[in-house]
């Protein structure tokens, strides 16, 4: 039993949510759809796929071969589509964030770059229907199948008291956490008292929070330019920033305070959890002197030493894209693939999932999970692949064990049996996925100061 914890759908911001759009918006949405339909440099580049004479038939089979194949799917709006995907890799249940549609590039209505952290702060009320009209898009897309989808909703987060009606909503409708933004201008740090009420409802009804590592912002203060720039982008939407939540709800007593809530990262490439707990332990030994000596009247933590912050760290979850063998490796031998859950990334270029080029094509995903996991011990296997995230997302295990059996889901001793070769993909030279043949994986540093 497989679930996915980094996938994507989005509906057509037209044909899709205009439906969704109260009346008195209807203005406002058609003239956002347009401008996006035109302007959006993103939408240009994929639509010049489609743009010659040739029949779509005859577009389709051209580009099944091409790293864009994956815009052939359907299965970012289309929840029948989806499922159909998810039973060929495999994939008994997902959690869906909204996103990049592997071509298909619709915004939230009414929302700036979302990839780049920067929101229309001019336009509010605006942006919080359109979140809504998202909302309710999501729970019509779940509903299909609500056993096999954890959606996750987009809330007004610089409005704490609409946020919090928001949830109450987002889980009465069948959605089953929430997209968690990197704290940033307009919003709070989330150490400020003003979010208790959040934390109480998120908690009570058990809606998790998970951060996707674009919600982290890119560069909010200064456009990059020059050779690079996507690289240098990647690194920062990757980095600590993209983490700071953590450490704000654990030095600000949130965790303390609600012991049931829980705070997930996804697409967060490398090892850093382990790290990340060690260095908020050293920081809190360090700092217990100076804290009573120079800020007495803060309490909130380390009273008496009854705990250090990683004793939080069951609060913590990894959502790993694409996990490297050696990341599952670390995770196992260092005792946190509790923490961890798998993902993806469908139905990205970059994931695991592709498109086939032909007719009977092994799954990419069930390859590149044998790749993974073929090392890892059954019990570890398991929590990363699934137990983890059914216990985080509140799956039904049993009613997700009917649909495994049913789609033929892999088996741990498939999943045992390493690859002899990476599969043959030229077109796609790129992906995450394999990364155990990938050179840079094995080297030491020695390797690479002799290099």
């Amino acid at each position: 039993m497989v679930i996915t914890s980094d996938s994507h759908v989005g509906p057509r911001l037209a044909n899709e949510l205009r439906q969704y759009c109260p009346n008195q918006y209807l203005d406002d949405f058609d003239a956002f759809a347009h401008d996006w339909e035109t302007n959006a440099p993103i939408r240009k580049m994929f639509g010049s796929l489609r743009s010659d004479r040739r029949t779509l038939v005859e577009q389709r089979e051209a580009t099944r071969t091409t790293v864009n194949r994956n815009t052939l799917t359907e299965g970012g709006w289309d929840p029948d589509a989806r499922l159909r995907d998810m039973d060929s890799d495999g994939i008994a249940a997902d959690v869906i964030f909204h996103g990049l549609q592997a071509g298909h590039v619709d915004p939230l209505p009414f929302s700036g770059d979302l990839i780049a952290g920067r929101e229309d702060i001019e336009h509010r009320e605006l942006v919080a229907v359109g979140r809504h009209m998202y909302n309710q898009w999501l729970a019509d897309f779940v509903s299909i199948a609500p056993e096999r989808h954890a959606g996750l909703a987009q809330l007004p987060m610089w409005d704490i008291d609409a946020s919090v009606k928001e949830v109450e909503w987002a889980h009465s409708v069948g959605l089953k956490g929430i997209n968690f933004p990197r704290s940033r201008a307009g919003i709070l740090p989330y150490n400020h008292p003003d979010w208790e009420p959040f934390w109480a409802v998120c908690e009570a009804l058990d809606m998790p929070l998970t951060t996707h590592v674009q919600g982290a912002g890119v560069n909010e203060l200064v456009e990059l330019k020059g050779e690079g720039t996507f690289a240098i982008q990647l690194l920062e939407i990757h980095g600590a920033a993209a983490r700071q939540s953590t450490h704000q709800l654990v030095f600000g007593g949130v965790f303390k305070r609600h012991p049931g809530l829980k705070l997930i990262f996804t697409e967060q490439l490398g090892i850093w959890w382990p790290d990340l707990m060690v260095t908020m332990d050293r920081t809190g030994l360090r700092l217990n002197v100076s804290q009573r000596a120079f800020n007495p009247q803060d309490k909130t933590f380390y009273d008496g030493y009854e705990e250090l912050p990683s004793d939080y760290a069951r609060h913590v979850f990894v959502g790993a894209s694409c996990l490297a063998p050696f990341e599952a490796e670390d995770a196992y031998t260092e005792g946190y693939h509790t923490q961890v859950m798998w993902g993806s990334d469908y139905p990205h270029t970059e994931g695991t999932w592709q498109y086939p080029r032909y007719d009977g094509e092994p799954p990419m995903t069930r390859l590149a999970l044998r790749d993974t996991f073929a090392a890892i011990p059954a019990n570890a296997t398991e929590a990363m692949i699934g137990g983890t995230a059914a216990r985080v997302y509140g799956f039904d295990l049993a009613k997700l064990q009917k649909v495994a059996d049913s789609i033929c889901a892999p088996t741990f001793e498939e999943l045992a049996t390493p690859l002899a070769e990476e599969p043959e993909d030229p077109a796609t030279t790129n992906r995450a996925a394999f990364l155990s043949f990938r050179r840079a994986y094995h080297r030491k540093p020695s390797d690479m100061l002799d290099a």
